[in-house]
Formats: C-alpha cells, structure tokens, sequence
C-alpha cells in the first residue's frame, strides 16, 4: 500500500478500490474506481489528489489517501486487519 502522490490519477489504481481514512477518527472507507469515475471530470486521467472526501463519522475533511497493491489488500486494511506505516 502507498500514499497517493501528484501523478497518481484513476489509471493507477488498476479497477481497485482507493483507502481513505479519516485523520480525526480513523474511520476507513474503500471508494470504488467507478464512483471516482462517475465524479471525475477528464474520466481516468484526473488525479486522485483533486477528489475532496469527507468522514461520514465525524465530517472531517481531513483524510489519507492510499493506494492498495491488490483487491485483498483493500479488503484486509478496511476491516483493520493492517495498517499503513509508510
């Protein structure tokens, strides 16, 4: 798993799941491609730092972006199975 940087748009995550946790409450969620998609305005070529999220524990705004390595990496890193010190 690794932190979205600059040049990561949609393509990068390879029809995955984007991790994106809360910074205030540790709420994790997982956001399909399609819905990023369906919000993207260039559809996969727009990065991923340009989507704005919102906790829907706590309604902060302050969120980590991330990007799984695979399917069940996502899975495993939403039920708290792993977490994410890089």
């Amino acid at each position: 798993m690794r932190r979205v940087e600059a040049r990561h748009n949609i393509l990068t995550l390879d029809q995955g799941p984007l991790c994106v946790a809360c910074q205030d409450c540790g709420h994790r969620a997982l956001i399909e491609t399609k819905a990023l998609l369906a919000k993207s305005r260039s559809y996969n070529m727009e990065e991923l730092n340009s989507f704005r999220f919102k906790c829907r524990q706590c309604g902060s705004r302050a969120v980590d972006k991330l990007i799984p390595y695979n399917q069940a990496e996502a899975f495993r890193w939403a039920k708290g199975e792993m977490d994410f010190t890089g």
